[in-house]
């Protein structure tokens, strides 16, 4: 298949998918032109891939592309999104909110609240053991990364 733009005033104002060009009346071809899209290949986990813009020369329109490396902003959120969800593996709600109050009054904490505490402290470490590296792996949520 071919994809092709019909343009006026270095506008698109159409597109089709054809055959072959004889499709298109001869007398108008002229206004046609052969879009030519080459995405690029990526790997999204660690790119995003923006676009496309398109450039209209004299016979064709090419389609561009632009390819960023993810932001390590964008890796710290996976993280700590990661980090919350396991948080609240081992803690309920309702355990929480008893915890704050525990804390909030000055009360000794039992037993029971030091080790949610001591598992969300490892947990923490985990998460900051993978915000200093350099190339977050792709399966950082198995749990080899968390224990």
């Amino acid at each position: 298949m071919i994809k092709i733009a019909r343009v006026e005033d270095g506008n698109i104002m159409e597109i089709r998918e054809i055959e072959k060009m004889t499709e298109i009346g001869k007398h108008k071809r002229h206004l046609w032109m052969k879009i030519v899209d080459n995405p690029p290949t990526y790997d999204n986990f660690y790119q995003e891939l923006e676009g496309p813009t398109r450039s209209i020369n004299e016979k064709t329109i090419t389609m561009r592309y632009v390819l960023k490396d993810r932001s390590k902003d964008f890796f710290n959120m996976l993280i700590g999104a990661e980090e919350q969800k396991r948080i609240l593996n081992i803690i309920s709600i309702s355990e929480m909110t008893e915890l704050l109050l525990l804390v909030a009054s000055g009360e000794d904490l039992d037993d029971h609240f030091l080790a949610i505490l001591d598992k969300v402290e490892v947990l923490k470490q985990k998460a900051h053991d993978l915000k200093i590296q350099d190339k977050l792996p792709k399966d950082f949520r198995d749990n080899k990364y968390w224990q």
